[in-house]
């Protein structure tokens, strides 16, 4: 891992974030076009949310196993094998495709993807602390974050495109491409850091190591783990479907509009993400884990304005600029809430701990994800035609992410005065 430096990162941090940028925008326009065509071809809100959720299940039992990987092998090389396999997979199902159901299809080619995704994920946030110094962390992750929001705001406008006018065929090929550009910059980029020497059986390896990450967020370091729990996996089963699910069923089944329309609101709401990010970048000296309450509390309160605004049904274009205003503003606190927590956890675990952590958050991350399609889906189904009382149930239940995040404030606020006494002792 990098010492102090004045110096944030070199041309291998920037290769590497543009090889992750690759990456995300292949995935991202995955994420955008199946799930929507799902929506599309069967009208059922419970379809697609259950069609998410049933495809990010077996990512959560690969991630513990991906934190070992990323702290044991050489995390250029992973990357470099998890992006091509992915893209061999689209390729191996573009041949597939018109033989094969279109759930059934969706569901393998999500399952492949959301799983190999995730040990990307993993990966590349495990890589950024070998890349760049701590003193660079929050910046360096706003950076990633900054380029991920990017795609978050272009793609879905190319997607919404793409899928409208040429069809899923050239969707899928596009993404293979973004695939082949990030396999680029992989072999372009070095990654520092020591491989863990491998003294024993690949079983052994695994178990210790999923015991000694979830030792270190119970034991060592419990106010780590009350953090991924109640912040990280709450905030995926009620807030990030907002975007995922939520939208895209308000668009074309409550508002009957276009995909186009849908990518074009999606982008809108992705300028939320940067506005978090710039806000972020300028406040990093200044907020950290104890500000997550606040974020939260805002987050929550912005959903409130367009809860009434369904139940009143005054004009539709006045419900639809609140709705993409509420979800801007959720975007751009999540993104705040997200940087926050990465750098934490980067910060807080040792090198030899990194993977191990961000893999149990990452798992608890998609378990969330997951319970929040099933949610998500249950609810959009219930009550498309009367979408306040969905939002107000979700905006209830946002509220248990809050009181956990004053408890873990207080978690904290004790861990930093532990530290310190340590810290004094030792001097």
């Amino acid at each position: 891992m990098h010492t102090e430096s004045t110096k944030h990162w070199d041309k291998h941090f920037t290769l590497f974030a543009l090889g992750k940028e690759f990456s995300l925008g292949g995935r991202a326009l995955l994420l955008f076009a199946l799930p929507l065509y799902i929506l599309l071809e069967t009208g059922d809100p419970l379809t697609m949310g259950s069609v998410l959720a049933t495809s990010a299940l077996p990512a959560i039992l690969v991630s513990p196993i991906g934190g070992v990987m990323v702290d044991r092998l050489d995390k250029r090389k992973l990357l470099l094998l998890l992006n091509s396999t992915t893209a061999l997979s689209l390729i191996a199902y573009l041949g597939l495709l018109q033989t094969l159901e279109i759930v059934p299809a969706t569901v393998m080619l999500m399952t492949v993807l959301l799983t190999l995704g995730s040990l990307v994920s993993l990966t590349a946030k495990a890589s950024v602390p070998a890349l760049v110094p701590k003193n660079a962390l929050i910046k360096a992750n706003s950076f990633t974050f900054l380029l991920a929001t990017c795609s978050s705001i272009i793609i879905p406008i190319i997607g919404g495109f793409i899928l409208t006018t040429f069809g899923l065929f050239a969707t899928l090929i596009t993404s293979i491409s973004l695939y082949l550009m990030a396999i680029v910059m992989n072999i372009l980029t070095e990654i520092p850091g020591a491989k863990q020497e491998k003294v024993e059986s690949w079983s052994n390896i695994i178990v210790g190591d999923m015991k000694a990450g979830i030792r270190f967020i119970t034991k060592e370091k419990p106010e780590v783990g009350r953090a991924i729990v109640w912040i990280n996996m709450l905030t995926c089963i009620t807030l990030m479907p907002l975007i995922t699910i939520a939208l895209p069923v308000l668009v074309t089944l409550f508002f009957e509009k276009s995909e186009t329309v849908l990518g074009v609101t999606q982008a809108i709401i992705g300028l939320g993400g940067i506005a978090g990010v710039l806000l972020m970048n300028r406040l990093y000296q200044k907020i950290n884990m104890s500000h997550i309450r606040l974020l939260l509390l805002a987050s929550t309160l912005a959903l409130l304005p367009v809860c009434l605004a369904f139940i009143w049904r005054t004009n539709d274009a006045i419900i639809y600029f609140i709705l993409v205003l509420s979800l801007f503003i959720v975007q751009g606190l999540s993104m705040m809430m997200g940087i926050i927590c990465r750098s934490y956890f980067g910060e807080k675990a040792p090198e030899g701990m990194v993977g191990k952590v961000m893999a149990l958050n990452w798992s608890l991350v998609i378990l969330g994800t997951s319970l929040g399609g099933y949610l998500h889906g249950f609810l959009w189904g219930r009550f498309i035609e009367i979408p306040g009382v969905a939002l107000l149930i979700l905006a209830g239940l946002s509220m248990i992410a809050v009181l956990g995040a004053k408890m873990i404030r207080s978690s904290l606020s004790r861990a930093d005065k532990s530290e310190r006494i340590k810290s004094s002792g030792h001097g």
